[in-house]
């Protein structure tokens, strides 16, 4: 059986020196994006997505997986393969997926995945994404 164990919301996803991950820019439950008064333009805004997961029995099969990200409509789509280590664990990392917002709403994430074509997880999650337009010469946090 596989699962999710975390699941996290970042702006990069960096390897390092010895097989360490840093993720940059965490966020919460909640992406707060903030543009000047009467900006009506859409805010572009890389993504990542860190994923991990956990089997309680290594597959005997290859894994792959799909993603599929909607804003009120499908955004981004990712797939790929998946090798779980021998301890039952391993990271997606999905980074720096492009998304352009011109008002607030839900970005929901649809995780699946298969093992020879076989649905064995399905996972979704919806992240708020907040937009909030400030007077003009206000300053914009980072």
């Amino acid at each position: 059986m596989i699962s999710v164990k975390n699941f996290i919301v970042c702006d990069d996803i960096r390897e390092e020196r010895r097989n360490k991950t840093s993720l940059m820019g965490i966020y919460g439950d909640r992406v707060n994006i903030s543009t000047k008064l009467g900006d009506t333009n859409a805010v572009s805004l890389p993504l990542s997505f860190f994923i991990s997961l956990s089997c309680t029995e290594l597959p005997k099969n290859s894994l792959n997986f799909v993603a599929e990200f909607t804003y009120s409509k499908p955004v981004a789509k990712a797939e790929g393969d998946i090798l779980f280590h021998n301890r039952g664990v391993t990271n997606l990392a999905l980074s720096r997926i492009p998304f352009s917002f011109t008002n607030g709403g839900l970005l929901n994430v649809s995780l699946k995945i298969f093992e020879s074509g076989k649905e064995v997880l399905s996972h979704s999650e919806s992240i708020k994404i907040n937009i909030s337009r400030m007077g003009i010469d206000a300053e914009i946090p980072n």
